[in-house]
């Protein structure tokens, strides 16, 4: 049987782990946002929140997972590759850190509003 929630319940379990996440518990927000993403495999902000929670935890495998799948569902802002930077960095992977974080970089350099 397939556990079903509504719109409000999947927001309160993301603001429940967002709050874990910020009082230092990412262990326990890491349960919380990985329960939303079994019912809900396609729900965006918890992926990242997760993300954000893994890397916390210094998990960055199973970081790089969750990177790869929000790049497969079209995003790539700055924010995501500074993620994956610091995922390739825990998980031993350097030159693709480094090139994750140029990337980064290059990234906020084309947002920064010019001086006219």
């Amino acid at each position: 049987m397939t556990m079903i929630l509504s719109s409000q319940q999947q927001d309160l379990l993301l603001l429940t782990g967002w709050l874990h996440l910020q009082y230092g518990h990412a262990d326990r927000a890491t349960t919380l946002l990985g329960a939303l993403l079994q019912l809900y495999p396609a729900h965006q902000a918890g992926r990242r929140m997760l993300l954000v929670s893994l890397l916390k935890l210094g998990r960055g495998e199973e970081a790089l997972a969750h990177v790869e799948q929000l790049v497969a569902e079209g995003e790539a802002d700055g924010a995501l590759w500074l993620c994956r930077s610091r995922a390739c960095q825990l998980a031993g992977r350097l030159d693709e850190a480094r090139f994750a974080y140029q990337h980064y970089l290059e990234l906020e350099e084309q947002n920064e509003p010019t001086l006219s």
